[in-house]
């Protein structure tokens, strides 16, 4: 099982103890347990929308081009119009002739392997 599938698994089930067990939270108030009130109202947030990216991010290759879909929005390009990639940490940066950046995030999965898939089909 690659690590992708693992942390697809590791979103699903924090966000079944966030939200599949609300009385929880009703508990913790009655209870007076104010600091754990105050982690919840932080993390819940931020930990939902980080497992949100990780069951969404989508990147998807066919043979003149990719796709990438994220919460926020859907790129697509052609692999002719690609200017140059570079492997950051954490990321593929796509950078086409017009000028636009893509930025590859590391959810996706093996990022070394989608540099070089990338970088092989650059025309010269």
């Amino acid at each position: 099982m690659s690590a992708h599938w693992v942390l697809k698994i590791l979103a699903i089930g924090m966000l079944y103890v966030f939200f599949g067990h609300p009385s929880i939270y009703a508990q913790m108030w009655e209870r007076q347990l104010w600091l754990a009130v105050a982690a919840a109202t932080c993390t819940v947030p931020i930990v939902t929308w980080e497992c949100i990216r990780i069951l969404i991010v989508r990147l998807c290759f066919d043979e003149g081009g990719f796709a990438l879909r994220t919460p926020l929005r859907a790129i697509s390009g052609r692999f002719a119009d690609i200017r140059g990639v570079e492997r950051r940490r954490g990321e593929v940066s796509v950078t086409f002739r017009d000028g636009n950046t893509v930025r590859i995030p590391w959810l996706v999965g093996n990022l070394d392997y989608i540099f070089q898939f990338v970088q092989q089909r650059l025309r010269p």
